[in-house]
């Protein structure tokens, strides 16, 4: 879903108008009707739409716009977005993704190159990391659905796992 339309979407379920939000952003409406419509969104407006909205769905939309992730996997919809269930759901590819992880261990162990692979191993080795990938759309919509009902900060999180990488010298 793009940043555009998901704008358009959290800022109507709000039941403010583009003038509205365009005076709590600092914009002209005109502004928030070509975001809406496509057009090049600046990060701190985003930033802005994002904390005016109360709405971390919109940086995750952005995000996948511009395609910043490492790896761009789509943000789910049409789930169950029961905060429990998504939960269940995190637990469910969590443990699917720990058999992944043993299968692609005994797989690439002694493997130096892609050369190494027969056609059929690459293959396994896609369908393992389809399940590895399949927890990132999970845990997004889990940090969403937290933010949105029980007003987690997400960037207190954020600040907390760098502290913490740093503390074990994995970050710089």
């Amino acid at each position: 879903m793009s940043f555009g339309h998901e704008l358009k979407k959290v800022r109507k379920e709000q039941n403010m108008t583009q003038l509205a939000l365009a005076r709590c952003v600092g914009v002209d409406q005109s502004r928030i009707s070509a975001y809406e419509a496509g057009e090049e969104v600046p990060g701190d407006i985003v930033s802005n739409l994002a904390r005016v909205l109360n709405s971390p769905r919109l940086s995750i939309a952005y995000a996948a716009d511009k395609r910043v992730d490492v790896i761009n996997i789509p943000t789910l919809v049409n789930a169950n977005e029961d905060v429990v269930n998504v939960l269940d759901v995190v637990m469910e590819e969590a443990e699917e993704v720990l058999e992944a992880g043993k299968m692609l261990k005994k797989l690439i162990r002694n493997k130096k190159c892609k050369e190494d692979f027969t056609d059929q191993e690459m293959e396994k080795v896609f369908m393992y990391e389809e399940q590895i990938a399949d927890l990132i759309p999970c845990i997004r919509l889990h940090f969403v659905r937290m933010a949105e009902v029980f007003d987690l900060d997400i960037s207190r999180v954020e600040q907390r796992m760098i502290m913490k990488l740093k503390r074990l010298n994995l970050l710089n």
